[in-house]
């Protein structure tokens, strides 16, 4: 018979009988309210993560402290590499029966027999729901020993293909013996696009579950692209579910010889006047990811404005394209801004879409306006240029158009910006000492990094509904991962471009930078990402994040300097006080010191 708890509910109580009930006991409670809710949700869904970058004696003290505790209540279970010792991936599953997802990278190296038999392990966990990959540098001869490996796995729901040299037939056989696939992804270094088209009008075959698809190639040659005209329809007929479509390459000429027939396509169809021909060329697209080099800004324009009105929800550019080079998103025109930008809820800028120094002022702010609905915002700074002349050029997300993000949307969800601006890792001092001398002004650093903090958290506290904020440089596999023992310098821009150097004792993210302001408002935060750089954070930070902010469950990038003995005591004091909250990315990159 149920029980039915009727009480002035305390949430460490609840929280304790919480812990003391089994998996089916927490499946059939009845989550009446936000206190319950709230009190049960470290048990409802956790995962774990484990990193081929913890030491080995570290990693066993802090997995074996995670299985003991929460094994029995993880949900999903991620990888870095699938070349791990079965033994440990049987301790892992063993001790955490509840374990539904699972999620691993897969390197041609590493390809051997533990490889497969870690495959065959996997093949045999009836509990797994949801299984996903992403194969890197995998090349035509490792494809025989792979794919009959990854055709056991039914379960298989997300397939990445990057790099690497992939065949049409291996291709094919993943596509049409994997029914579960959800998520597909080809963007093989020696498969140009038009063999991607190839391996879809060969197969007859539907693909009902496939809703987000990517094609491209990374080493396109040529001026010759495949003939969309010819493949978009029988892909829509083949994927009626399709949601999210990715055009990918990085050839110039290959852009301008693919995109005109395929808005051409996407015009003639939407424009069409029967009504079931339009719903039937655009089932449910609500997401549109270009990635080039260098696309032609009218060709795009003409992609979205392809679209029915109101029908996009989620854009994503994302260009490697050199800062000077980018086109300002204004230039479009104000039709196509009315009419589709209005109704987006996701948007996405990287790169050199983001760094233009003559047009940053103007778009970010007339983009924005014209967004109501937006929710969620991400522009990280994912720079890897290293010259000093193009250091120049190089220029962050500056500060005013960050305080118009946060007027604009006031409805923001998720925010991720260089507030600092790009973490970057000199590997020569001569290129620092030439912005050094060139830009820095003597004596402005502190008073400059503080007015721009405490202002931009002012603007901040408006935003009421924020769930996930980021903050810098965020990328595990930037320029700090190249340049392990160089020192790490972060850009502040402002009127005179003016880079900002901190020191091992200086941190921005502190109470008198700002952070005061969001003290109120920022009730709902869930993440907290902070700016992989040479910060040191202080347990009263600490506290007062935990203190204010009630739903806080992760904070990634906090600790990244400390040394082992500081990362303990931190994970024993979150262990004792806040056992909901993770902590993520808190191990030294350097150093094998024994805790």
């Amino acid at each position: 018979m149920p029980c039915i708890l009727d009480i002035a509910f305390i949430p460490h109580i609840v929280r304790d009988i919480a812990a003391h009930l089994s998996i089916a006991d927490v499946k059939r409670c009845s989550l009446t309210g936000p206190e319950l809710y709230e009190a049960f949700s470290p048990f409802l869904g956790t995962s774990l993560t484990i990193s081929r970058d913890i030491e080995a004696m570290y990693r066993q003290r802090i997995l074996t402290m995670v299985l003991v505790k929460r094994g029995r209540f993880i949900r999903a279970l991620f990888i870095d590499t699938i070349d791990l010792p079965l033994n440990v991936l049987q301790n892992v599953t063993n001790q955490c029966p509840a374990v539904t997802r699972f999620h691993s990278n897969v390197l041609a190296v590493p390809l051997n027999r533990r490889v497969q038999a870690t495959f065959d392990y996997l093949a045999r966990l009836s509990a797994l729901e949801r299984v996903s990959f992403t194969i890197h540098d995998l090349f035509v001869a490792f494809q025989d020993r792979l794919v009959p490996s990854l055709l056991r796995l039914t379960m298989v729901t997300d397939l990445r293909l990057e790099k690497g040299t992939w065949s049409s037939q291996g291709v094919l056989d993943l596509l049409e013996q994997l029914p579960r696939l959800q998520v597909f992804h080809l963007q093989a270094q020696k498969m140009v696009l038009n063999h991607a088209v190839e391996v879809f009008n060969r197969s007859d075959r539907q693909y009902p579950n496939l809703n987000e698809l990517a094609l491209g190639s990374s080493s396109v040659k040529g001026n010759s692209g495949p003939s969309m005209e010819s493949f978009l329809l029988p892909l829509w007929q083949k994927c009626p579910h399709l949601e999210t479509l990715w055009i990918c390459g990085s050839s110039y000429t290959v852009a301008r010889s693919t995109l005109p027939p395929l808005c051409d396509f996407l015009r003639q169809t939407s424009c069409s006047s029967s009504a079931s021909a339009s719903s039937a060329s655009f089932p449910k697209i609500r997401n549109i990811r270009l990635f080039n080099d260098r696309y032609p800004h009218e060709a795009i324009a003409e992609i979205v404005d392809a679209l029915p009105n109101g029908q996009l929800r989620q854009w994503e550019l994302l260009s490697s394209i050199s800062p000077w080079d980018a086109v300002p998103v204004h230039s479009w025109g104000e039709r196509l801004v009315q009419n589709h930008f209005s109704s987006l809820e996701h948007v996405e800028l990287t790169r050199g879409t983001l760094y233009n120094e003559d047009c940053r002022h103007t778009w970010v702010p007339t983009l924005l306006e014209s967004c109501p609905r937006l929710r969620v915002l991400r522009a990280p700074a994912k720079v890897g240029m290293r010259g000093t002349g193009h250091v120049q050029r190089m220029i962050s997300l500056d500060i005013r158009a960050a305080v118009q993000v946060t007027w604009a949307c006031r409805d923001l969800e998720e925010l991720d910006i260089p507030i600092v601006g790009a973490c970057l890792t000199w590997p020569h001092d001569r290129c620092w000492d030439y912005i050094s001398n060139r830009y820095l002004p003597q004596g402005q650093h502190d008073s400059l990094c503080e007015s721009y903090h405490r202002r931009f958290f002012c603007q901040l506290s408006r935003c009421r509904k924020m769930r996930r904020f980021s903050m810098g440089y965020n990328d595990r596999q930037g320029l700090v991962d190249n340049f392990p023992d160089e020192t790490c310098h972060s850009l502040l821009n402002h009127d005179d471009c003016a880079p900002y150097t901190q020191s091992d004792d200086a941190l921005p993210w502190t109470l008198g930078s700002g952070l005061e302001f969001l003290e109120t408002s920022w009730k709902q935060l869930e993440y907290l990402g902070l700016a992989w750089t040479t910060h040191r954070a202080g347990m009263d930070e600490l506290q007062w994040m935990l203190q204010h902010w009630p739903r806080l469950k992760q904070i990634d990038g906090f600790w990244r300097v400390c040394d082992y003995v500081d990362n303990i005591d931190h994970i024993l004091f979150m262990d004792m006080h806040h056992p909901d909250v993770k902590l993520h990315n808190i191990v030294p990159r350097c150093g094998t010191k024994d805790p």
